[in-house]
């Protein structure tokens, strides 16, 4: 694994970066829009330790938040925080935490477990957020927020554990 703090550091910033291009590349099919973003968070929380995998997600979030157009869309700014999509972007940092204290016990099936624990977190906090900011009843934001991204995201952290494998072994 990575020895100094200046190569943590770096590849934190380089997690950060690569979030932010990521999150570009998205499909819009309504309010909450397909995107990569997910598949970065989870990376980075492969590769990082636990505090910087984290920082890596609040990293993302202060840019976006300050005006960089770092989220979805080329957006930014603290109205997205706050709008419906906000929940998701918010749990960023918990979901890269998440992945990235499972990665460190050392199997696939580890790294595997603690993304879908992080998409459980993502979709919990994400629709919570989605259902309150827009008003609409529990059971229609499942049907908006979740369901038609269950099958992408779970290919997205498959595609990630083994992106993460394969890094791990070369850093």
């Amino acid at each position: 694994m990575l020895k100094t703090k200046t190569s943590v550091l770096t590849l934190t910033a380089i997690c950060t970066a690569f979030l932010a291009i990521c999150s570009q590349i998205s499909i819009p099919i309504g309010q909450v829009p397909i995107n990569l973003a997910l598949l970065a968070v989870f990376i980075c929380g492969g590769l990082l330790p636990f505090r910087y995998a984290v920082l890596s997600g609040v990293a993302y979030l202060l840019l976006g938040c300050v005006g960089i157009p770092v989220f979805a869309g080329f957006s930014a700014g603290i109205g997205i925080l706050l709008g419906p999509t906000g929940g998701y972007l918010l749990s960023y940092p918990i979901v890269a935490g998440i992945t990235s204290l499972q990665c460190f016990k050392g199997s696939k099936w580890r790294t595997l477990t603690g993304m879908v624990l992080g998409l459980v977190v993502c979709y919990l906090l994400g629709t919570w957020y989605f259902q309150y900011s827009t008003n609409i009843q529990f059971v229609e934001s499942l049907f908006i927020c979740v369901i038609p991204f269950i099958i992408p995201d779970c290919i997205k952290a498959v595609c990630a554990t083994f992106i993460v494998d394969k890094c791990l072994k070369h850093l």
